[in-house]
């Protein structure tokens, strides 16, 4: 039974997207299906070599001499379920449900970020009745991982200088500037020895975890840096050997669980007391913000271990690396300019590995982390690789597709837009660094809790936005 009415097309366009995976770094199948549906469609398009997909489509009947408009959206999403789901995200469609008017997945995320788009830019696409002036609906891969997509376009795609960015989650709000990043991933070849001391399993949940550019700055716990502090700990006290880890989902969610085995010569109630103390000091750190956290301890059956040099370099590593917001905005209220997350941390095979995200809204503040990380990886002996870039969309004063975006805003719904500064990141920046005249504005339906397991649309906004996306082309 579907859930969504079939009748609408966006929210028909939407369901289907959830029946084919496309978590980051797997939109290879829902790409090709953007260009069977184009030619099936009758509609030009081009598909790159990293799978982005551009659809052109001309302008209706009196728009022929309006100049064109770019409408965009990314086709991936963060893939993240609960500790006790089954879910295979490259395979299996998601689950979806109702509830209180909001649309959800089943002990996964939704995609809602930004499937929303991409169902609007294919119903707009459908249409034989909407005015719009001619289009070019770019639909791009790995935004989650680092707008791999987006910095792939070619110029030569584009005619366009004015675009719709439609991964926007605020239903009402509109990004006028937001963050650059830079993705790293840290990676150490790991000595192993013989176990030979006592081991345990740490175990880290009930964080909130959260958006690592949204929710940068409620001060949530990360559940990697939380353990290491722990280990660091217990490694003063005695021969810890650390023997797996893992940790977190994606380097730009702050990552709410995770376990790690080690094993220590330190007496067991010994070890028992010391984590206990540190649970009580972090359930006074994170009152406000944390208050589910757990920590438990158990007894865990290990046959190797790190070297006591890798041990001891992880460790201090993982507790020193920067993470959580460095910087605040001066010029826009309560917008962090600069921060840095610890992802994730993987032991497989012989290698450790550690991805992280750090934002700025300058790219300053982006260098100025890379110093601090490469002084760090010297210091501890880990290997630095960049990942990804994300260019920064700067604040502009005059920007008359804003300004038309306000007006057709207001007309739908009654109320004004609100212009938002986000320490997220977008694909904007990279559209203006292709085309510095390029003049872009956003907007999206109401989606909560993006990147988390609590993910849901607001079906009522998911509505009426696209009500405000079809009269904002008709004025276009």
């Amino acid at each position: 039974m579907n859930v969504l009415d079939w009748s609408v097309p966006y929210m028909k366009h939407f369901e289907e997207m959830t029946r084919i995976p496309h978590g980051s770094c797997n939109e290879k199948a829902y790409s090709d299906y953007l260009v069977g549906w184009a030619k099936e469609h009758g509609l030009r398009c081009v598909q790159d070599e990293l799978y982005n997909v551009v659809i052109y489509k001309s302008a209706s009947a009196g728009y022929e001499d309006h100049p064109p408009v770019i409408l965009q959206g990314h086709i991936d999403m963060v893939c993240t379920k609960t500790e006790d789901s089954n879910h295979d995200f490259q395979k299996d469609p998601l689950e979806l449900y109702i509830e209180d008017g909001f649309l959800k997945a089943r002990n996964t995320t939704l995609g809602g970020d930004d499937g929303v788009g991409v169902a609007y830019m294919l119903a707009i696409l459908e249409s034989d009745s909407l005015a719009h002036p001619p289009l070019e609906c770019t639909f791009t891969v790995q935004e989650e991982t680092g707008c791999i997509g987006a910095a792939g376009l070619k110029k030569e795609y584009f005619q366009a200088r004015r675009m719709i960015g439609l991964d926007d989650v605020g239903g009402g709000t509109s990004y006028v500037t937001t963050a650059g990043s830079q993705l790293v991933q840290f990676s150490r070849t790991i000595d192993w020895e013989p176990a030979c001391d006592p081991a345990y399993e740490l175990k880290l949940s009930g964080l909130l975890g959260g958006h690592s550019g949204v929710d940068i700055d409620k001060e949530r716990g990360n559940a990697i840096q939380l353990a290491a502090r722990i280990l660091f700990a217990l490694q003063k006290q005695g021969n810890l050997r650390l023997a797996w880890a893992n940790f977190g989902t994606a380097d730009n969610v702050i990552p709410s669980y995770g376990t790690v085995r080690f094993t220590t010569d330190q007496p067991a109630d010994a070890v028992a007391a010391e984590v206990e103390d540190w649970n009580q000091i972090f359930h006074k750190e994170l009152e406000f913000s944390d208050a589910g956290l757990q920590i438990t301890l158990s007894s865990a059956s290990v046959d190797k271990v790190f070297s006591a040099r890798d041990s001891q370099d992880v460790i201090c590593f993982l507790r020193y690396l920067p993470n959580g917001m460095r910087n605040r905005s001066m010029r826009f209220e309560n917008l962090p300019v600069a921060s840095s997350n610890l992802g994730t941390v993987r032991v497989e095979g012989d290698t450790l590995t550690a991805n992280n995200c750090h934002r700025g809204a300058i790219v300053s503040y982006l260098k100025d982390m890379e110093e601090v990380q490469q002084m760090l990886c010297s210091v501890y002996h880990m290997n630095r690789k960049v990942t990804g870039f994300v260019a920064p969309f700067d604040y502009i004063e005059n920007s008359p597709i804003r300004a038309a975006l306000a007006q057709a805003f207001h007309d739908v719904t009654g109320r004004e837009l609100q212009p938002v500064c986000v320490h997220g990141g977008i694909e904007a920046g990279y559209f203006k660094e292709m085309y510095p005249e390029m003049d872009i504005v956003t907007i999206g339906p109401l989606v909560l809790d993006e990147h988390m397991v609590t993910e849901r649309l607001d079906l009522k906004s998911f509505e009426e936005i696209w009500n405000v996306v079809v009269k904002f082309l008709a004025s276009l």
